[in-house]
């Protein structure tokens, strides 16, 4: 094994946990382990060598991380399921409701009806009556 080095070059940036600190920018060198036998042509020193040729270790807090993350992605997704269900639910009792006041509203339109009906049929009946009682001996003077 032959060590190769690979050149970065950092452009200059703020310091983000202390504002006033500007760090200037400057080159980078990575150490990457190739075998003996690999030509000198055909690992670049001057290119960046692909996720596939060097892969970064993954560490334990990353997996831990992404974990963590496809737990939540997971229960939002459950939570996501169940709201549309039960959006769904509330929509078929908004419409069962709506029948149900329709079905009220005529209900009271047809009772309205019937009472008003009942009120003429009484009124009616105590007009009859009342012509029915005037007679010549109920009007004849006593004296």
């Amino acid at each position: 094994m032959k060590a190769m080095e690979t050149e970065y070059y950092l452009v200059g940036y703020r310091d983000p946990k202390r504002p006033l600190i500007r760090h200037e920018g400057h080159k980078v060198y990575r150490r990457t382990m190739v075998p003996e036998q690999v030509g000198h042509n055909e690992v670049s020193s001057t290119r960046v060598p692909t996720a596939a040729h060097a892969p970064l270790p993954v560490s334990v807090e990353i997996a831990t991380e992404l974990a963590a993350q496809r737990g939540l992605t997971e229960e939002v997704q459950a939570l996501q399921r169940s709201m549309v269900e039960t959006e769904k639910a509330m929509r078929e009792q908004y419409a069962e409701l709506l029948r149900q006041t329709a079905s009220v509203q005529k209900l009271r339109e047809e009772l309205e009806i019937e009472r008003n009906r009942l009120r003429q049929a009484q009124t009616s009946e105590n007009a009859r009556e009342s012509t029915t009682d005037i007679s010549p001996k109920a009007t004849a003077a006593p004296w």
